[in-house]
């Protein structure tokens, strides 16, 4: 007999048992507990640890106490407590997981880690994370050293924060929940971040003045533009970027897409987020031919009962090799403030087809992140792959009676506006020793509307399309390799040692005047 129980806690490495609360469940007609009947096993039958009371107490049915376990180092759970009740063994399991304790994967973290993945909104006073997610405070924060584009929004419209400060979407999400983030995390002087996330599709109509600010200014993206679709193959660059196969390492597309009816992560609940990955999965589960594949909750996760303790650990460390494609709890505090660490690792997983060039990660920031990527520099093929596999989820969610969440103005819906648009980041890894050198690199990058992130190998760089919003999916895919083309044709010039400027000289001419201060020579 196994029954879950709540008089169970685990304090200073000692598993607490009450037994008022156990007699309780009417499933259990006696209880006389004894130290020697009192055992913790583990789920192969290995003792964990003898009970010993902790206070002298009676035992009977009618006054029953606690009874104290010494839990020392690792151990499998779920946990059982198996006791004499009457002529049967009672097995009680003791909650060791999601949503009423955090995973034991977890409790390897750092305390401000663990402390945004239960059940509880983040708070952490040693972070500074202490802004209520629940409701605004009537009056505005100090925000004089936020250096967020939400910030800027309520210094530059004084009276924005009391007309918003009051309003629920109809799911419930309120300002404040919008905005935890972006309170606690405020930014740096080198890094100006949004500040805020959708806790649900309808918070960029609830709080719309305030969203609407923050795309623009991130964006330079109007609140009446109308974003493009352009998913016509037929328009596709055919330039080869790298056609010497020397400088580009692997070329990637991906997107991030939200499913309609549900929640965007920082405001999914435990139940909520295990309905959508069921409801993921069915559209995964039928992505036909060379799409075709596997889904592997994250080790730990309970979700699947296909796979009910998660991925192995071969699994694990394969994912990890394969350029990075697994992910793992969040340790940023942004991602922590705005909730999207919650019953970490539950309802977390990857997707990945047979040939290993095409991954789904599944409820991380965004419900879904769809990646096509491969070695070299076809991008052309990594493009037409990754339009196939979002069209056949969509087919599916459409069948089901849902969709990826998505409307004129904004385009396909992300929880940060940062992906708001297309979503779409195409991109390179590309060995530039010399170019990436250069003074003027980062000015070439703006030139081009691309944007670059070194890695920790000297001279290779991930470049990918710096625009998400107010262009087509395959018009972004083009901008990357029109530009990226040119990188390696200016790596291989300074090889030869030729001063590569006269031509920059002749963009500078041709451009407009707006943009000609981002050339430098």
């Amino acid at each position: 007999m196994q029954c879950q129980i709540t008089g169970v806690r685990i304090f200073d490495k000692q598993l607490y048992c009450d037994f008022n609360a156990i007699r309780q469940d009417k499933r259990i007609k006696q209880v006389v507990p004894q130290p020697t009947d009192c055992i913790l096993r583990d789920t192969n039958g290995k003792v964990i640890a003898l009970a010993s009371y902790q206070t002298k107490v009676n035992t009977s049915y009618q006054k029953c106490g606690s009874i104290v376990f010494n839990v020392e180092g690792s151990y499998q759970t779920p946990l059982f407590l198996i006791y004499n009740a009457g002529f049967a063994p009672v097995e009680l399991v003791f909650e060791d997981y999601p949503p009423l304790v955090v995973s034991k994967g977890v409790l390897a973290c750092p305390r401000y880690i663990q402390l945004g993945c239960g059940d509880d909104e983040y708070f952490c006073p040693e972070k500074g994370c202490i802004f209520p997610a629940e409701v605004c405070p009537k009056t505005q924060p100090n925000l004089s050293r936020n250096n967020t584009f939400m910030a800027d929004a309520f210094k530059e419209n004084p009276g924005l924060w009391e007309n918003l400060r009051r309003y629920k979407t109809p799911g419930g999400v309120t300002l404040a929940k919008c905005i935890k983030s972006g309170i606690d995390s405020p930014g740096s002087p080198d890094y100006k971040p949004c500040g805020l996330f959708a806790g649900d599709e309808e918070s960029y109509l609830a709080f719309k003045p305030l969203f609407d600010y923050v795309i623009e200014k991130r964006h330079n993206y109007g609140a009446n533009a109308i974003q493009p679709t352009n998913l016509n193959l037929k328009s596709l660059s055919k330039t080869r970027i790298d056609p010497t196969g020397n400088y580009v390492l692997t070329a990637r597309v991906r997107t991030v897409r939200n499913v309609r009816g549900f929640k965007l992560a920082p405001s999914l609940g435990f139940d909520e987020r295990r309905q959508l990955e069921k409801i993921i999965i069915s559209g995964l589960d039928n992505l036909k031919g060379t799409l075709a594949g596997e889904y592997f909750p994250l080790k730990g996760s309970r979700s699947y009962p296909q796979k009910p303790f998660g991925m192995t650990v071969s699994k694990e460390k394969e994912l990890r090799s394969l350029a990075g494609n697994l992910f793992k709890e969040p340790r940023n505090t942004s991602i922590l403030s705005a909730g999207m660490g919650r019953h970490w690792p539950d309802s977390r997983g990857i997707f990945h087809n047979s040939r290993q060039n095409l991954f789904v990660w599944l409820n991380q920031e965004d419900h879904m992140r769809i990646i096509s990527m491969e070695e070299g520099d076809n991008i052309q093929e990594v493009t037409k792959r990754f339009i196939m596999a979002c069209d056949q989820i969509q087919q599916v969610l459409k069948s089901q009676g849902t969709d990826f969440m998505w409307n004129p103005h904004l385009g396909f819906i992300s929880t940060s506006p940062s992906n708001i648009g297309t979503g779409l980041r195409a991109g390179v890894l590309i060995k530039l020793p010399l170019l990436s050198s250069q003074s003027y690199f980062k000015d070439l990058l703006v030139q081009c509307k691309l944007q670059a992130r070194r890695t920790r190998s000297e001279g290779i760089v991930d470049i990918s399309n710096d625009e998400r919003i107010g262009k087509g999916e395959i018009d972004l895919v083009n901008i990357m390799i029109e530009g990226c083309s040119k990188f390696v044709r200016w790596e291989q010039a300074l090889e030869k040692g030729i001063d590569i400027r006269s031509e920059f000289m002749e963009n500078y001419r041709a451009a407009p005047q707006e943009e000609k201060k981002v050339f430098v020579f």
